[in-house]
Order: structure tokens, then C-alpha cells, then sequence
């Protein structure tokens, strides 16, 4: 894999680069915050770009927060194990 490959998105599994121009209409995540954080995305581009270091920034912990939260077992797609 090369760099042309890494940056044209055509990587085996990967889905469509995301441009930030279908954020409004893309489907949510279930999670009121995880879907408030990933609507700021393109909202950077509105920023002066000395700020996006702290925008991002807010947008990562704002998900580590809700990842720190959930456990494991009840997270979407993933099957609860014996214990």
C-alpha cells in the first residue's frame, strides 16, 4: 500500500471518503453525543485554522467520554459475553 492509495480511499473495506458535505443527512449513531460531535467535523472548515487544533480536540474527548462510559456488552453490534 502506498500513500496514493492511502489518500484516494480506495482501500480494501473502506467505505466512501467522508467529505463532510452529507453530515446533515448521514444516519446517526444512537448516541445524542457521538452524533452532536461528528456534526462539528465540518464545521472546521468554518474555523480560523488556528483553532482547529482545540476543535478537534474538543470533538476527541467529547467521544473518549462516551467510549469511557459504555461497556463493552451493550455496545451496538456486539454480542454480550458469559461471565
Amino acid at each position: 500500500m502506498n500513500d496514493d492509495d492511502r489518500r484516494s480511499g480506495d482501500l480494501p473495506g473502506a467505505g466512501p471518503p467522508f467529505d463532510g458535505e452529507n453530515a446533515a443527512t448521514a444516519s446517526t449513531t444512537g448516541d445524542p453525543r457521538v452524533d452532536h460531535a461528528l456534526a462539528q467535523l465540518p464545521e472546521v472548515d468554518d474555523v480560523d485554522i488556528a483553532q482547529h487544533g482545540a476543535t478537534y480536540d474538543e470533538i476527541h474527548r467529547t467521544l473518549a467520554a462516551v467510549l469511557d462510559e459504555a461497556p463493552l456488552d451493550e455496545a451496538p453490534g456486539v454480542e454480550p459475553t458469559e461471565q
